[in-house]
């Protein structure tokens, strides 16, 4: 087939488009964004390093404390800076199933970290942070075929103390005076 040409069939050919303008969403100022990064950047690298503490030596550890100490000075003078340009519109509160959610999800990690870690180095840093761990154990009585070889008493519940009151205290709080 043929293609229709003439007058006639000419103007119902191609249309020329005119171009649009499209809207577009107003963009965040560069500044913001760029401290948005920094803020991920550093809340990867407190969870990094958080989870490696209980990994390496008695040596290092003060010296890595004080590292996480810095970073988490860094995120809330980058927070307060973003929050101070008006820029945290976007953050809502979490749900409580969202924080939950995450209580959950960092208490598996906690697990699978204390799993991997040295029982001597645990000692140490448990040792450190509790002052005192009492545990109760309840008698377990025998059933009726009992072969001897089950437990004789189960967990019932415990108490742990921390060693200190500044040991959960949050950065800022360890750094001023009075």
């Amino acid at each position: 087939m043929g293609r229709i040409s003439g007058a006639k069939h000419g103007s119902r050919g191609r249309r020329r488009r005119r171009p649009v303008a499209k809207k577009r969403k107003p963009r965040r100022s560069t500044a913001a964004k760029s401290i948005k990064v920094a803020l991920a950047k550093l809340e990867a690298n407190i969870k990094k390093g958080t989870e490696r503490l209980l990994l390496i030596d008695d040596d290092a550890a003060q010296d890595a404390s004080l590292l996480l100490t810095e970073w988490r000075e860094e995120r809330a003078s980058l927070k307060s800076r973003l929050d101070a340009a008006g820029h945290s519109e976007g953050v809502r509160p979490l749900t409580p199933e969202e924080k939950a959610a995450r209580v959950f999800d960092a208490g598996m990690a906690l697990r699978k970290n204390l799993k991997k870690a040295d029982p001597a180095r645990l000692r140490y840093v448990f040792g450190e942070m509790f002052s005192e761990v009492r545990l109760w154990w309840v008698r377990r009585v025998p059933g009726r075929q009992s072969t001897g070889k089950q437990k004789r008493y189960r967990f019932s519940e415990g108490l742990a103390v921390f060693a200190t009151s500044t040991l959960l205290a949050p950065p800022s709080e360890l750094t001023t005076s009075a």
